[in-house]
């Protein structure tokens, strides 16, 4: 087959090499209507396709596939044998043809696509997602303060931190280790708040209220245990994170790779009758991630395990 040439009510159109057979097609089944030259068959004999099966005879449809003859299934198995071997010879139309444009403009668009997920996939594999979301918190902290000073950028972060507190994907383990390069290198003194012990509820809740607290001045840079729920959630219609049963056990039990953002606002949405409460974050796996970079998760899960303070 040369190439399809057009969708005409509903009927599919082609050309065969060498020849001017016509095809129609509706449904799954498309008839090809033979001339008296075309593989040697009498002018209103066909071939029919029905799911990627050939069949060449006379006949009626019956049932969406035609009755066939032994004479002509023997026939059958002979051109199914040089129609494979002449798939490689299909040729297209001239390059100017609008159906090779727009195929090449279909390509264009799934190259794209797949360059966009691969550079969500390297932003959601890297491990620098502490500096983003502590340059962040420090920029809205000037910005409240009303201070005109230079700060770090994220990068500026990674680049300059000893690199030995740095591992793989440029994570930071231990966040402390940023605590003396902030204030000898900037002059930022920041402080860490570590959640209570997820067995006592009375100052986990306090927690809570600190970290609303905090947030009334500005946004707050916080760790969160990153749960395999989460990573897979998709914000798109600004959902809330629930973290599941699974989630909540592996939490309490294993240990979890944390994941830096920064929480912006909060709020409550009504759920099958139930509200649940939230922390809004911008994320800082780029604006791929949830809804522009945006995402919910509920609270009171004890999936915050440190706050960040910084300080002029």
């Amino acid at each position: 087959m040369d190439q399809l040439l057009s969708t005409d009510n509903g009927y599919l159109r082609a050309d065969f090499i060498g020849s001017g057979i016509e095809m129609e097609s509706e449904g799954d089944v498309a008839v090809v209507h033979l001339g008296e030259d075309d593989q040697g068959l009498a002018s209103g004999e066909f071939a029919a396709f029905y799911e990627g099966t050939t069949c060449i005879g006379s006949g009626v449809i019956l049932e969406g596939f035609p009755v066939c003859s032994k004479l002509l299934r023997r026939r059958l198995k002979k051109n199914m044998l040089q129609n494979r071997r002449r798939k490689n010879a299909i040729r297209w139309r001239s390059p100017d043809s609008k159906k090779v444009k727009k195929i090449e403009e279909v390509f264009k668009s799934l190259k794209e696509q797949l360059t966009a997920l691969n550079e969500q996939l390297l932003t959601i594999a890297d491990g620098d997602c502490w500096s983003h979301a502590f340059h962040k918190s420090i920029h809205a902290i000037v910005k409240k303060l009303g201070l005109n000073i230079k700060i770090p950028t994220a990068f500026e972060l990674v680049r300059e931190i000893d690199q030995m507190f740095l591992k793989e994907y440029k994570s930071l383990p231990k966040t402390s280790d940023a605590v003396s390069f902030l204030q000898e290198k900037y002059g930022i003194r920041m402080v860490v708040y570590h959640r209570p012990k997820v067995d006592n509820e009375e100052e986990n809740a306090h927690f809570e209220k600190f970290i609303e607290q905090r947030l009334a001045i500005a946004p707050v840079a916080v760790c969160f245990k990153y749960v395999l729920g989460y990573t897979v959630f998709r914000d798109d219609n600004k959902a809330v994170f629930c973290p599941s049963a699974t989630d909540l056990l592996v939490m309490r039990y294993e240990v979890i790779e944390g994941h830096y953002a920064v929480i912006i606002g909060r709020g409550v949405v009504m759920k099958g009758g139930e509200s649940i409460e939230f922390f809004e974050i911008q994320e800082s796996n780029g604006s791929q991630f949830g809804y522009g970079g945006f995402t919910r998760f509920q609270r009171y899960k004890k999936l915050i395990t440190d706050v960040f303070e910084f300080k002029y």
